[in-house]
């Protein structure tokens, strides 16, 4: 299933179980009227109809392209790096945003799994970070070596850009600016409006992180036309979600965004956090 009607599925299914009222989805515009600009969803919702735009959010600039760069170049060093190094507990960081586009990636992968086996051949055991610059590879590479020959592993990752906050923000405005003119039209015609804001990252943000994001792209891009935004944090399963904006009220003036914290270790998990 297409994340977005993943997304939008078990946003209804969610908000069913903690508003305790359907809320399902009635149409797909965009896919049902292919070329016309529709929205994502109408949902029914206690009654009430919603035009409902999803879109997913990035936590840094180019974030898609520079996973797929990573995937290829970086990723398959831990397998090797284990079995290069068996007695050892391995982690490896790069920048982000490090693998140039217009480079082969074939080739830097071997440069770097080259230049990573006989770095930590010579590295003490002892935890300490150190940075390499290896023939062929156009980035700086950090490593960190301990002895562990019961469980040996290597574990890769990305440094996150100094100005993480400002990439977070400028994309949260991004999506505003771009679905605000996709649901004016439904508002317009006296429907009420969700923004559904999507996303899948768990190491650079958390919840509060992406609301306060939110509440800062706000204040740079106008959010008359959503009557309501959420967030869904969907690299959980099932997903969690948390308003943002509800009519003129917006996080963190939202005492429903730790509402629904609570119902939603409740129906996780059976007690309150």
């Amino acid at each position: 299933m297409p994340r977005e009607d993943r997304t939008i599925d078990q946003f209804c299914t969610r908000l069913s179980l903690i508003e305790r009222q359907q809320v399902v989805v009635v149409s797909r515009p965009d896919r049902e009227n292919p070329g016309r600009g529709g929205c994502d969803a109408i949902i029914e919702r206690g009654g009430r109809r919603f035009a409902l735009e999803h879109t997913t959010v990035d936590a840094i600039a180019g974030q898609r392209a520079d996973d797929a760069r990573f995937r290829q170049v970086v990723v398959p060093l831990e397998r090797a790096i284990q079995a290069a190094h068996p007695d050892s507990w391995t982690l490896i960081s790069v920048p982000t945003h490090a693998i140039p586009s217009d480079v082969s990636w074939g080739a830097i992968a071997e440069a770097l799994l080259e230049g990573c086996i006989r770095a930590i051949a010579q590295m003490p055991y002892d935890g300490r970070w150190q940075q390499f610059e290896f023939q062929g590879v156009p980035f700086p590479v950090l490593i960190s070596r301990r002895r562990d020959p019961r469980d040996p592993a290597c574990h890769v990752m990305r440094v996150s850009p100094g100005n993480l906050e400002a990439h977070l923000e400028n994309n949260m405005a991004h999506a505003i600016g771009e679905k605000r003119g996709q649901l004016a039209p439904y508002r317009r015609q006296g429907l009420s409006t969700i923004l559904l804001l999507d996303s899948d990252e768990f190491v650079l943000t958390n919840r509060d992180s992406l609301a306060d994001a939110f509440r800062r792209a706000s204040t740079r891009e106008n959010t008359d036309e959503f009557d309501e935004v959420f967030l869904a944090v969907t690299f959980l399963n099932p997903i969690w979600i948390y308003p943002l904006k509800l009519d003129d009220r917006l996080y963190p003036e939202l005492p429903e965004f730790e509402q629904f914290f609570d119902t939603q270790c409740i129906l996780t998990y059976g007690d309150p956090p």
